[in-house]
Parts: structure tokens; C-alpha cells; sequence
């Protein structure tokens, strides 16, 4: 419709021009019906067909401006979608992550399980006093263990170095000692 108006416009001067020429030549009397045809497609245009170009035109403006606001809309569910998209992901990796926690707590659950099922076995064949006695030897054998493993370590600090290497080549010299004191009887 719009090519339409656009193409009556832009031909309107021509016909102009085309009646003018016709009413100059004397020729009116043969074209006077197709003129006022003419003149009654004009007013028909006017009152019928540019109301309903009129009406046309504003609701295709209605209709884009409702285009308009729901691809807004669509913008905002998809960014509101994004985030919870990541959100999820965020959220299965935590889950990934606490499945991996789990497994390996059952599986030091399962280790502990398997000690304490042998403590109880020994709690039963050795008794709770033996038990304990054998604990509080196990716990000193590994303070001393400690202590050595701290002491055969050289000190950070230059000026306690010395001293800990003076021990150490004392206490070599002493197992030497007593090693020749053992095995004296036994010398070639």
C-alpha cells in the first residue's frame, strides 16, 4: 500500500501534465468520464483507502513497539538464564568436589573402621591393662624417634651448628667405642 501511495505521488504530476494537455487540444468531451473516474478514485482514495492506511500504519508501530519491549524482555530471561546457568555449573562442581571429600572419607572411614575393629581384638585376647601399657610404650618409642630424627637434623641457625656437630661426632665416637668394647673377644 505503501509502494502504492508512493507511486500515485510520484505519478500525479504526469497526470497533471496529461489532463492539462488534454483540456489544450480540445479533446475534454472524450476523456470527461475517465476524468471524473478519476476525481471520484481520489475521493474514494481520501475517505476509504487512507483511513485504512492510517489504521494500518499504526498498528504495524503498535506491533513493532510490543516487538520492541519483548525482545527487551527476552534480553533480560536470557541474562537471568545465563546466571543461573552458571550458577548450576558453579554448583556441580561444588557437588564434584564434596563427592571426591566423600569418597575418601569412606575410604578413611574404612581404614579406621579395620584399626579399631583390631584394637577391639586385642582389648579382648590382651586385656584394657595390657593394652594400654603397650600404647604408652608405643607413644614413648615415638617421642624418642621423633627426638633423634629432630636431633640428626642440622639446626637452621649457623651459630647452633657448632655445638650440634660437636654432639654428633661425640656420640659417633662413643658407638664406636662401644662396639670395639663388644667385640674385643672377637677381633682377628
Amino acid at each position: 500500500m505503501k509502494k502504492l501511495e508512493d507511486r500515485r505521488e510520484f505519478l500525479q504530476p504526469v497526470m497533471d501534465n496529461v489532463s492539462k494537455e488534454i483540456k489544450e487540444y480540445g479533446m475534454i468531451k472524450t476523456f470527461l468520464p475517465e476524468a471524473t473516474a478519476l476525481e471520484r478514485a481520489v475521493t474514494y482514495r481520501d475517505k476509504k483507502i487512507k483511513p485504512l492506511f492510517i489504521e494500518m500504519k499504526n498498528k504495524i508501530g503498535a506491533m513493532a513497539a510490543q516487538v520492541k519491549e519483548l525482545i527487551r524482555e527476552r534480553d533480560k530471561w536470557k541474562s537471568k538464564f545465563q546466571k543461573k546457568k552458571q550458577e548450576h555449573e558453579n554448583t556441580k562442581k561444588e557437588l564434584a568436589e564434596v563427592q571426591k571429600d566423600y569418597q575418601k572419607l569412606s575410604g578413611e572411614k574404612e581404614i579406621l573402621q579395620g584399626i579399631a575393629d583390631r584394637y577391639n581384638r586385642l582389648l579382648r585376647i590382651l586385656g584394657k591393662d595390657m593394652v594400654e601399657r603397650l600404647v604408652q610404650d608405643d607413644i614413648r618409642m615415638q617421642a624418642e624417634h621423633e627426638a633423634k630424627k629432630q636431633k640428626e637434623q642440622m639446626p637452621k641457625k649457623i651459630s647452633d651448628r657448632i655445638p650440634w656437630a660437636k654432639e654428633r661426632s661425640e656420640e659417633y665416637n662413643a658407638q664406636i667405642k662401644k662396639n670395639k668394647a663388644k667385640y674385643r673377644g672377637m677381633e682377628l
